[in-house]
């Protein structure tokens, strides 16, 4: 499924049926494996951990990447700040996909003004 990269506006356009579901059954990565089933156990909402794969899946798949990539996932959150997916930072840290060199607020939003505004 790597080979064929989307742009981000043709997946979105195509709204493949169960297309995470698919990507999952289909990668055989056991490290995206491993992360599906921390995040099962991870405390945030159904909807959140929904999100989080949803967007995972859909950055491997628009950059060709495997979860190991830790440099294209940052560029994905970054882009996507409501994505869900830095909001797995910390499981990602413990599985050793994201390094220390990866803030822990990249790819989140903050809602506050900056300072002096």
């Amino acid at each position: 499924m790597r080979l064929i990269q989307p742009t981000e506006d043709a997946l979105r356009a195509t709204a493949a049926p169960q297309y995470t579901e698919k990507f999952l059954a289909l990668s055989r990565d056991p490290l995206l494996e491993e992360f599906r089933t921390r995040l099962q156990r991870h405390p945030v909402s159904a909807d959140g951990r929904k999100s989080a794969i949803r967007h995972l899946c859909r950055a491997l798949t628009i950059y060709g990447i495997a979860l190991a990539d830790p440099g294209a996932l940052v560029h994905y959150a970054n882009a996507h700040p409501r994505c869900g997916i830095a909001g797995s930072w910390p499981l990602l840290r413990d599985m050793g996909v994201l390094p220390a060199w990866v803030p822990q607020a990249a790819g989140r939003q903050d809602p506050r003004p900056p300072v002096g505004r």
